[in-house]
């Protein structure tokens, strides 16, 4: 698995890539992934807010230990099936 573990803006940074810095992350995760035959990308301790952001690129989110309501997802995953 391929992992992104730390991605951080500056809200009161105004720049022409504001609000896509976190695709471009992803983007560049996924083209190594591809490189090194990872099925599985992820992003480790994602912000509770990005959450459905992320799943609207197609992640899913994971849990450690026992799941409780309210639980922040400790990290959150994309697969391939590069073979396709």
């Amino acid at each position: 698995m391929a992992t992104i573990h730390y991605i951080e803006s500056n809200p009161e940074l105004q720049t022409p890539l504001r609000g896509v810095i976190a695709q471009i992350a992803i983007r560049y995760l996924e083209l190594h992934a591809f490189a090194l035959e990872c099925q599985i990308i992820g992003m480790a301790n994602p912000v509770a807010g990005l959450v459905n952001f992320y799943r609207d690129l197609g992640f899913t989110r994971q849990y450690q230990g026992d799941f409780h309501e309210n639980q922040e997802p400790t990290q959150i995953r994309h697969c391939f099936d590069w073979q396709a």
